[in-house]
C-alpha cells in the first residue's frame, strides 16, 4: 500500500527498563561487601588494560554463580522472561493480524548476521538491541504468517540505514575500519593505472545524528526532502528482497 506505519516502542522500553533496573537492583543487595570489592577490581583492571589474579577470578566466578542461582534472582529473570515472552507474541500477533486485514501477501524482515556485535549508537540503544531476542521474534512472525497464507521473507539488510531510497540510490557496501599502514601496503597494487581510479561516491541521503528517525534526501524538496529513516530503510530492505544489486563503493 501507499501507507507506511511506523510503531514506536516506548513502552516496551519503559517496562523492560524497570525490569532490568529491578534485577540490578536486586544484585546490588545479593551481592556481598567482598563481591561488591572484587567487582569494583575488576573493573579497575579492564580500565587499565589488566586482569583479575586467578585467585580472584576464582572467588569472584564462584560468588556470583551463588548469587545467580538465588530464588530471588531467578523469580526476579522469570517475570522478565515471562513479560518479554508475552510481548512478543502480542507484537507478532498484531502484526500478522493487520497484515492479513490489508491483504499482504509477503513480509519482507531485514537481518544482518552479527550486527548486534561492534555496533555503538549509545548506552540506551545498546542496550534496547541487546534485550529484544530478534531471532524469537522472526520465528513467532514466520509461524502465525504462514497459518495466514503469508509468506515470511528475510534479507540482508546491510547498507539500508544509509541509502537513499527516493533517490534511487544503489545499496553500497561502505568502508569498514581502516586497514593499518602495513596492510594497505601489503594489499595495495604495485601499479595502477589513471584509468583505474574512480571518483569517490557522494551519498544521496544521510540519517541526522541528533533527529535518528529522520533521513534527509538530497536534492529534493517538499515532503520527500524529509523521510521517517525507519520506512526509508524499509523500502531497501523490500527493494533487497526484490533482488536489487548491491555493489561496491568507489574507495
Amino acid at each position: 500500500g501507499s501507507h507506511a506505519h511506523v510503531v514506536s516502542s516506548g513502552r516496551f522500553e519503559v517496562v523492560m527498563g524497570r525490569q532490568d533496573a529491578r534485577i540490578d537492583r536486586l544484585k546490588s543487595v545479593l551481592m556481598t561487601p567482598e563481591l561488591r570489592a572484587l567487582q569494583a577490581k575488576m573493573d579497575e583492571a579492564k580500565q587499565r588494560g589488566e586482569r583479575l589474579s586467578r585467585g580472584d577470578q576464582m572467588v569472584l566466578r564462584k560468588g556470583m554463580k551463588a548469587l545467580y542461582a538465588d530464588p530471588a534472582y531467578l523469580e526476579a529473570q522469570r517475570r522478565r522472561a515471562q513479560w518479554l515472552n508475552d510481548f512478543l507474541h502480542k507484537l507478532s500477533n498484531n502484526l500478522v493480524r493487520n497484515c492479513a486485514t490489508r491483504g499482504v501477501q509477503v513480509i519482507v524482515i531485514g537481518q544482518n548476521k552479527g550486527w548486534k556485535n561492534g555496533g555503538d549508537m549509545g548506552t540506551t540503544q545498546n542496550r534496547r538491541l541487546r534485550t529484544i531476542p530478534h531471532a524469537r521474534l522472526i520465528e513467532l512472525i514466520r509461524y502465525k504468517a504462514e497459518q495466514q497464507g503469508i509468506v515470511v521473507v528475510t534479507t540482508e539488510e546491510s547498507y539500508t540505514s544509509k541509502t537513499s531510497f527516493v533517490n534511487n540510490e544503489p545499496l553500497r557496501k561502505h568502508s569498514g575500519k581502516k586497514k593499518s599502514k602495513a596492510a594497505a601496503e601489503k594489499s595495495a597494487p604495485t601499479k595502477v593505472e589513471p584509468e583505474q581510479t574512480s571518483p569517490a561516491h557522494e551519498p544521496l541521503g544521510r540519517r541526522l545524528k541528533d533527529e535518528r528517525n529522520t533521513f534527509v534526501n538530497a536534492h529534493q524538496t517538499g515532503r520527500l526532502a524529509r523521510v521517517h529513516a525507519d520506512v526509508n530503510a524499509a523500502f531497501n530492505i523490500a527493494a533487497c528482497s526484490s533482488g536489487w544489486p548491491i555493489t561496491q563503493a568507489s574507495p
